[in-house]
Order: C-alpha cells, then structure tokens, then sequence
C-alpha cells in the first residue's frame, strides 16, 4: 500500500467504507470472486458506479485479483475479498463516533439483506440446526466487555471452522454448506427499566 496516500487519509477505513454499496460489495467477495459486471447486473447498478467502488476498493488492498478471461477481446476480471474483517479493532476507534455510526449502518444492511434473500428463498430454515436468537438485558460494564469478547471468541471459532472445513471438503468431495454466521452486541438504545417480556429468547420471522 502507498503509505504516502493512507497517510493522507485516502485508504483510512472511515474515508473508504463511508458508501454502504463498498461494505456489500465486500460482503460478496468475502464469500466468492465476482466480476463488477455480474455485481452491477446483480445489484442493478450502473457498471460504470461499479467499477469505480471495486477500483477502489483494490487500490486500498480490501480486494485482490484472482483471475482474468479474455471475453470477445474484452477481459472479465474477477475480485475475492483479502481482508477477513472490514476494519480492526484498532481502525474503529480512531474513527469518530459519526463515521462509527455510518460504518455500522452500511455494515447492517449487508447483513441485513442477506438474512432477508435467505428468509425468502428457504435457505434460512432448511436445516433444523440453523440459529437466530436474541435477548436483552441490563448489564454492568464488567458484563458488557465480557459478553463483546466472548462474541468475538466465537466469530474467531467460526473463522477456524471455515478453515478446517477447507481441508476436508478438499479430501471429501462433500458438498459444501453455504453458511452466513451474523454476531451482535451493543447498548441497547432508550429503555431505563428493564424491558419486560424480553427475559427469553426468540426465534421467529416475520412477514
């Protein structure tokens, strides 16, 4: 990376990911490489808005090139998300808390239409070992830091499942389960008193 430019503020997290359509482009090619034609078809974008956000997502090193194929004298060119997480703990909390809330935002809304495409297509509930729950409580700061590492012991779980699974599936030849794990711990917001009926927890969707 051009550390002159990063300095300048060009490739810091806060200033790259502030258009919510980066963070979904990376959510696809955390998962598998796309080209920015078959996002923009996809996503009904204009390729040219398209190509722009992969452009620069890749100068910034978020994406990589896989491969290239030559298509009627043009080239496709395909994209794979490099960074495992959008930013680390350490980018987060330089950003100030306005572009922490655009950041989350965008990074909800990914997640968000995930979890919707699969609630309509099935996939959500076709197998009976699928997980969504969640609850609310009122919990010292002790708790609270608590709760957040434990979270983050089980997204790094996950991150070593995928790599496992790699391997086998490798040696196996088994068909593999396309899986989407979403974790979430925050302050909730407004409620002074403990909020009443939401001591369980839930699984259901609606609509």
């Amino acid at each position: 990376m051009d550390q002159t430019r990063d300095q300048a503020g060009e490739f810091k997290p806060a200033v790259l990911l502030g258009h919510p359509e980066r963070i979904n482009i990376l959510a696809v090619c955390g998962q598998r490489e796309i080209t920015p034609s078959e996002y923009a078809a996809q996503e009904g974008l204009s390729l040219e808005q398209v190509n722009y956000h992969f452009r620069s997502l890749l100068n910034a090193a978020f994406l990589d090139v896989t491969r290239k194929e030559d298509v009627g004298g043009a080239k496709r060119v395909f994209y794979r998300a490099r960074r495992q997480g959008l930013v680390t703990d350490e980018e987060f909390v330089e950003m100030d808390f306005k572009k922490r809330r655009r950041f989350t935002l965008s990074t909800l809304r990914a997640l968000y239409r995930r979890a919707i495409a699969a609630a309509r297509t099935g996939t959500f509930d076709r197998r009976t070992s699928s997980h969504l729950t969640w609850d609310a409580g009122h919990l010292d700061r002790r708790a609270f830091d608590q709760g957040m590492e434990a979270l983050m012991a089980t997204h790094e779980f996950f991150q070593q499942l995928k790599k496992e699974s790699a391997v086998r599936l490798a040696e196996s030849g088994e068909e593999p389960i396309y899986t989407t794990c979403g974790l979430m711990g925050f302050e909730s917001p407004g409620e002074r008193q403990p909020p009443g009926g939401l001591g369980g927890r839930f699984r259901a969707l609606e609509g």
